[in-house]
Order: structure tokens, then C-alpha cells, then sequence
């Protein structure tokens, strides 16, 4: 089994919510952590488990827009809980290159079962990764208060793509 580490110069997190009024675009570099799994002749081996540990500053989640961080970073409160965190549990392959995850979010200190698509591309013989992951989320599992900021009203239900580059560390 390897171990990779992801680039957070190269890795990007997108969340996007929806509001009353329009979209919401969170996009942000910083995140961090490792990935454990076996790689044979470019391709993932699934007889090992692989596990993957993965945070992000939650001061680092900004659309942008002053007046909608403050709030959405009031409702997560990131004074309190500075991390957002996420650990692989499960994978299936359900094409090549391409595997249903679940796995454990974590976010204002509430843990919640997550679940996933994710694109894997194996690089330079070996030695880095490609992955590309997607989910829906609903933020009322994280006990999450829609942020209202004057007439507008962010729904909870919220897309979250991740693009990650990861390069091997052993």
C-alpha cells in the first residue's frame, strides 16, 4: 500500500448553494491530507481497502461576497470548529477508473455519513493521482441553519465537487 499526499496548491473544493434569489459559488485551494491504496499497472487494486483522510480550514470556505462569508461562516461557526474533516470508508468500482464512495464528513463537530462518485486517474507511473469527487449534501444534517442575509435565503440542500491532486509520499 502507498501513501499520497495531497497538493493543496493543486486541490480545489467548489460548493454551490442555491438561494431565492441565485446561485452561491464557494471555491477554495487548501485542502489536505492522505490517501492509502495499492496501485497495480496504473490501475486502483480494491483487494486492499484503500483509506483517505482529508481537511480543509473552514475560514477558508469563501464566495467572495464579505457579506455572505461573514454569515456563512457565522453558521458553521469557525471560531469553534476550525476544520471541516472527511475519512474514506467504503469503495466500489463501478466502471474503470470510476468508484462509489462513502465515507464520514465532519463539520461544527457533527459527523455525518457521506456517499459519492469519484473519477481516478493514475499519473506518472504511479506517482500521482487524479481524482475528481461529487456529492449532494443536505446541510440540516450537519445541523446547519440556512444563512439568511437580508431578503436572501440559502436553500440546505448544496452540490460539493472536489478536484484533488495527490503525489506519493513513500
Amino acid at each position: 500500500m502507498s501513501t499520497y499526499r495531497i497538493e493543496p496548491e493543486h486541490s480545489e473544493l467548489f460548493v454551490e448553494a442555491r438561494s431565492n434569489i441565485h446561485p452561491i459559488e464557494i471555491r477554495t485551494q487548501g485542502l489536505s491530507g492522505t490517501i492509502d491504496l495499492d496501485v497495480q499497472a496504473g490501475h486502483l487494486d480494491l483487494s486492499t481497502a484503500p483509506r483517505a483522510t482529508l481537511e480543509v480550514a473552514a475560514d477558508f470556505l469563501r464566495s467572495g461576497i464579505d457579506l455572505y462569508d461573514k454569515e456563512i461562516h457565522r453558521v458553521i461557526d469557525v471560531r469553534r470548529h476550525r476544520l471541516v474533516s472527511a475519512t474514506l470508508h467504503e469503495t466500489h468500482e463501478i466502471a474503470p477508473g470510476r468508484y462509489r464512495v462513502t465515507g464520514s464528513l465532519s463539520i461544527r463537530g457533527v459527523t455525518h455519513e457521506i456517499g459519492g462518485e469519484v473519477t481516478l486517474h493514475v499519473r506518472d507511473g504511479d506517482d500521482s493521482l487524479e481524482i475528481e469527487w461529487a456529492s449532494t449534501l443536505d446541510t440540516r444534517a450537519f445541523h446547519i441553519a440556512s444563512p439568511k442575509i437580508l431578503m436572501l435565503e440559502m436553500q440546505p440542500v448544496i452540490n460539493v465537487w472536489a478536484k484533488i491532486r495527490a503525489v506519493r509520499a513513500d
